[in-house]
């Protein structure tokens, strides 16, 4: 698999960590925690903790979601995903996402893939004046099974109608890179969120970026 910038048609991207941020209430909480062991780096600590409990949470939530019992999980952990924040009014949009989306739109086809509830994916695109950019919006009520599986991408490239090849996906973590490598997805990775360079390449990454914004100049539409 490789990026090559002149084949791409559609580009895919994460929610949290990708185009609003996150929210470090949890990794906060995990490093006063982790700060009485007196270990070296309690902070990342925390984050690579709260990373790595996104996928099997999507996985119980998958489950619940087809018994109808997903809110059970969703309560459980009192938010929308591990370690992120619900979606609402309070949450800041990443820095230079909303011109990055409007130079990506005149060259691709957008969507959004979100382990983020319809109503509140909805809300905080709408409040910040995004959502007329994507073509399409995966959340998880749109499919049985979340991020690592490949299903929330396959249906996204099934419905902007290009094929996964020509496709992108931009994420933060590790469940995001595997999700696009299983769907045939290009993978790119941005270190604005919650996952480390080394975490993203390992879980399958073609490009890291320093932050989002600067996917439009990747794809040669800055």
């Amino acid at each position: 698999m490789k990026l090559i910038k002149e084949t791409i048609e559609a580009v895919l991207f994460d929610l949290d960590g990708t185009l609003m941020e996150t929210d470090d209430e949890m990794v906060r909480k995990l490093t006063v925690f982790f700060s009485w062991f007196r270990l070296r780096d309690p902070e990342r600590l925390s984050r690579r903790i709260v990373m790595k409990a996104e996928t099997p949470v999507n996985g119980l939530i998958s489950f619940f979601d087809r018994l109808g019992m997903d809110h059970a999980v969703l309560a459980l952990f009192g938010t929308n995903k591990p370690g992120k924040r619900r979606v609402g009014s309070s949450h800041p949009m990443m820095e230079g996402v909303g011109e990055m989306l409007g130079l990506l739109k005149e060259k691709f086809r957008l969507g959004l893939v979100t382990t983020n509830s319809t109503a509140d994916t909805v809300h905080f695109l709408e409040e910040k004046g995004i959502r007329f950019f994507f073509d399409v919006v995966v959340t998880r009520t749109s499919v049985k099974r979340l991020k690592p599986h490949p299903e929330p991408l396959l249906y996204a490239v099934a419905q902007l109608g290009v094929l996964p090849g020509r496709c992108i996906m931009v994420g933060d973590t590790t469940p995001d890179m595997k999700a696009a490598v299983a769907a045939g997805v290009i993978p790119v990775g941005v270190l604005c969120g919650f996952g480390t360079r080394e975490e993203l390449l390992k879980a399958g990454a073609l490009e890291v970026l320093e932050h989002t914004r600067f996917v439009a100049q990747l794809l040669g539409a800055s």
